[in-house]
């Protein structure tokens, strides 16, 4: 996905004072929660029925983008 077009549906679906409020939540389990809300808002399905859907190589594809990101957002 273009960068662009990703910052344009973040703006769209997410007012931009709840990412900021969400982006203070730098615990791997915030980072994490965050990731899926915004995925189960574009595809309409529910968190948990997202997350138990994914294979295990999906989950841990997710523990290590978190793991990968932490940082970033610790330095904001």
């Amino acid at each position: 996905m273009d960068p662009k077009e990703f910052k344009r549906l973040l703006k769209e679906f997410a007012p931009e004072q709840q990412i900021r409020k969400e982006a203070m939540d730098h615990t791997p389990e915030g980072i994490e929660d965050s990731i899926l809300q915004g995925l189960s808002d574009w595809t309409g399905m529910q968190k948990s029925k997202l997350y138990n859907s994914m294979n295990s190589n999906a989950k841990a594809a997710l523990a290590t983008l978190v793991k990968e990101i932490k940082p970033t957002l610790d330095k904001k």
